[in-house]
């Protein structure tokens, strides 16, 4: 195992996250690279291959982008009730966005942070055993 196998995985996986803060919108280009250092290099089967390719481009990244973006607001307007009162649960509460349910969200986003260090992981540690023998 050389150095390019493991740069080749780290751009296809956690590359962008680093990246991001550099290289601003140009992050994705490390994902590039990475998928090109994978294809290009001996080692890998072609099923390895399209695992880390199919690695969504920013790897870790995209997660984090989502969670960070994504996110419901709701507004509520205070009105007088019928007998004068004003107060919560009075009046129109008005939602814009969207968010999944906490039970779905939090477990899915735990699987998208860990699917791609496990398929990288997995990856190199193939290798390895095929290259030391």
């Amino acid at each position: 195992m050389r150095f390019g196998h493991i740069l080749a995985v780290f751009l296809t996986t956690i590359g962008t996250t680093v990246a991001l803060p550099l290289l601003g919108i140009a992050a994705p280009l490390a994902w590039v690279i990475g998928v090109g250092l994978v294809w290009t290099r001996r080692g890998w089967t072609t099923g390895e291959r399209a695992l880390l390719t199919m690695v969504w481009p920013g790897g870790t990244a995209l997660p984090l982008v989502i969670a960070v973006t994504a996110a419901r607001t709701c507004v509520s307007t205070a009105s007088s009730g019928l007998d004068g009162s004003v107060g919560p649960g009075v009046g129109d509460a008005v939602c814009t966005g969207f968010a999944l349910p906490q039970a779905i969200g939090v477990p899915l986003f735990v699987a998208m942070v860990a699917a791609p260090l496990i398929v990288g992981a997995m990856a190199l540690i193939r290798l390895h055993r095929r290259t030391a023998v």
